[in-house]
């Protein structure tokens, strides 16, 4: 205990999900000794620590503000938090250690964004599949949302494979800017029905991730493709293939005239995956399962 948990509040069993007036305070799972500490009511001490946390190289660099934050932004925007009706923010604590944090956004109907960082002491350890498994505990069992969902940089590997380890599903891919630079995140969701369905647990994710080692290699190959094809084209789809319509190519792209970036696209995929494709044959595939599939074989 850090002695900033006063008001904790147990999980319960209750059907129906908290109002979000509610979520300003601290929670406590009893029976896995974790705590969810409110950002109010962390002291000094730990409120610098997590603001070292949050400007740390490796945590800011998938942030969507990638920018270095302040002492007095960080304290000023404490302050204001227990104001805010859209926007939560825990500190996640296991017996003596910190995880990382936690937060919630855009909350309505139900409904959330959601977002984490990984105390950087821990980066690497095999603690973000402890952090991930809490916050979902969290939201559907405690605070007992209808839905979550996040944002998750296409360069950032690992938060990707922890999504698609907790069968988070792959909703949408979609472009964002900041200062003027596109970058491209997988939007990842998931419900309460299908998360109290599938019972997803630790032990499960662990077994998954030190058994299943074929579904983990087309997992990682299906995470690089995306990667590739947005360093070749600047998107995460064939661009000579429309989603919507596999055999109609899109407006402005014509492979006579793009055959520098095919030819590129083929020297990546000779290089990360040992395939050797001309732009003819690559043509040939018609959908990203098909080129996924190719590369198993």
């Amino acid at each position: 205990m850090t002695g900033q948990e006063n008001n904790l509040f147990s999980f319960d069993t209750e059907e129906t999900w908290m109002n979000t007036a509610d979520f300003h305070q601290s929670f406590v799972d009893e029976e896995q000794e974790i705590l969810f500490i409110h950002f109010s009511k962390l002291g000094n001490k730990l409120a610098r620590e997590v603001l070292a946390w949050r400007n740390h190289p490796e945590v800011r660099r998938w942030m969507y503000n990638k920018d270095v934050i302040s002492e007095e932004d960080h304290f000023e925007f404490l302050e204001q938090l227990p104001r805010q009706r859209h926007r939560y923010y825990w500190l996640v604590k296991e017996g003596d250690k910190d995880l990382g944090v936690i937060d919630l956004s855009n909350c309505a109907g139900g409904e959330s964004e959601w977002g984490f960082y990984l105390n950087p002491k821990y980066i690497g350890g095999g603690k973000a599949l402890r952090l991930f498994h809490h916050a979902l505990h969290f939201f559907f069992r405690k605070i007992r949302l209808n839905k979550v969902y996040g944002y998750v940089a296409c360069e950032n590997n690992n938060s990707l494979l922890l999504n698609e380890l907790f069968d988070m599903k792959l909703a949408a891919l979609m472009p964002k800017q900041h200062n003027g630079v596109i970058h491209w995140y997988a939007k990842y969701e998931l419900n309460r029905g299908e998360f109290l369905t599938r019972g997803v647990n630790l032990s499960e994710v662990r077994r998954k991730l030190i058994g299943s080692q074929s579904v983990l290699r087309r997992k990682r190959r299906e995470i690089r493709l995306r990667q590739l094809l947005i360093q070749a084209f600047g998107r995460p789809g064939f661009p000579w293939r429309e989603q919507s319509d596999e055999n109609s190519t899109l407006e402005g792209f014509e492979p006579s005239t793009n055959s520098i970036q095919l030819s590129h696209f083929c020297r990546l995929l000779k290089e990360d995956f040992d395939i050797k494709l001309d732009i003819q044959r690559l043509l040939t595939y018609r959908t990203f399962s098909d080129l996924l599939n190719s590369l198993e074989k």
